[in-house]
C-alpha cells in the first residue's frame, strides 16, 4: 500500500529511495545499451538546480547543441 513519509522510519525511507534510484539507474543503463547497440551516440548529463531547472536545461540545449533530449526526474511518490 501507499504510506506517507511520516509513517516510515528514516531507515525505511532511505531504503525505499535507494531502491527507486537503483531502478532508475538500471532503466537508464538499459536505454543507453539499446542506443549503443543501434549505433546511436548517447551521452548523459546530470543537471542540478535549486530553483531554475527548466532555465538551466534550456540554456544547456543551446550550449551543448542538443538535438534530442530524454529527461527523467528523481522525485519520488513519498515526496509529493
Amino acid at each position: 500500500g501507499r504510506l506517507s513519509r511520516s509513517q516510515l522510519s528514516k531507515e525505511q525511507v532511505q531504503v525505499y529511495l535507494r531502491e527507486e534510484s537503483n531502478k532508475r539507474k538500471h532503466l537508464l543503463e538499459k536505454y543507453i545499451r539499446l542506443c549503443n547497440d543501434s549505433k546511436v551516440v548517447v551521452d548523459t548529463m546530470l543537471v542540478e538546480s535549486n530553483d531554475a531547472t527548466g532555465k538551466a536545461i534550456l540554456e544547456l540545449i543551446h550550449i551543448a547543441n542538443i538535438t534530442n533530449l530524454v529527461m527523467g526526474t528523481k522525485q519520488s511518490p513519498l515526496s509529493r
